[in-house]
C-alpha cells in the first residue's frame, strides 16, 4: 500500500527535481556545490563563461534546504569539483596548464565572493560554512581542501598549487579506499596542507558527548 505524500514532501521533491537540471556529467565538467545566497545567479555566468575559455562546462547543485546527513565539521558545504579526468591531465602538466589557470581562479572568485561579501545574511552564512575545492583522482580516491576566509588572493593562489603536490603525494601513498574524500586543511605555521582522519575525529567527538 503506498503512502500518500504530504504536501510538504511533494513540494521538497520538486524543489530537487528543479535543482537536478542545473547538474551535468561529463569528462568536461567542473562542478559547483553552492548555498544561496552566498552564490548568485550572475557568479555562476561568469564562472560558466571563464570555464568556456578552456573548453569546460559548469555542472552545479543549490544546496539550500537539502536535507542530509550531518558532518559539517569533517566536509564542505561551498566548494568546487575537479572530477577525475580533468584532475589527470593537470597532474600530468603541471604549472603548464591553463585549464588548471582557470580553475585556480574560479576557486579565488567564489572564496572572494563568499568571505567579502557586504551582505548581513551572507556574512551570517559564511561563518557557518567550510569551503574549498574537491579534486577525484578515481572513483574511490578524492581529496577535499578547505579555504579559510581570511587569505589573501596572492596567497590563496600558491597554496591552491601545492594541492597538486599533495594529491601527487598521496596518491602514490594511498592503497586503501576510503568512504569519506582524504579532507585537509592548510597550516599556516608550517605552510602545508594537513589531512585529517574523518573517523577519528568523528570518534573523538563522540566520545565528548
Amino acid at each position: 500500500m503506498d503512502i500518500e505524500k504530504t504536501p510538504e514532501q511533494k513540494k521538497y521533491e520538486e524543489e530537487l527535481a528543479e535543482k537536478a537540471k542545473t547538474v551535468i556529467r561529463g569528462d568536461d565538467v567542473i562542478h559547483l556545490n553552492y548555498l544561496k545566497p552566498l552564490i548568485d545567479e550572475q557568479t555562476l555566468r561568469e564562472l560558466k563563461e571563464e570555464l568556456s575559455t578552456v573548453n569546460l562546462r559548469l555542472s552545479s547543485w543549490d544546496d539550500t534546504n537539502v536535507i542530509k546527513a550531518s558532518l559539517e565539521d569533517f566536509s564542505l558545504q561551498v566548494y568546487l569539483v575537479v572530477g577525475n579526468p580533468i584532475t589527470i591531465e593537470i597532474l600530468k602538466t603541471i604549472g603548464l596548464n591553463s585549464v588548471w589557470e582557470v580553475i585556480k581562479y574560479s576557486i579565488v572568485k567564489l572564496h572572494s565572493k563568499i568571505f567579502n561579501s557586504t551582505s548581513p545574511k551572507s556574512q551570517e552564512i559564511s561563518k557557518q560554512i567550510n569551503f574549498g575545492f574537491r579534486m577525484d583522482l578515481d572513483d574511490q580516491n578524492s581529496f577535499e581542501f578547505k579555504l579559510d576566509g581570511d587569505f589573501e588572493e596572492e596567497v590563496i593562489l600558491k597554496i591552491i598549487d601545492k594541492s597538486l603536490d599533495f594529491v601527487e603525494k598521496h596518491s602514490k601513498q594511498n592503497t586503501t579506499v576510503s568512504q569519506f574524500p582524504l579532507y585537509s586543511t592548510y597550516d599556516k605555521t608550517e605552510n602545508r596542507w594537513k589531512k585529517h582522519d574523518i573517523i577519528e575525529e568523528i570518534k573523538k567527538q563522540q566520545k565528548k558527548k
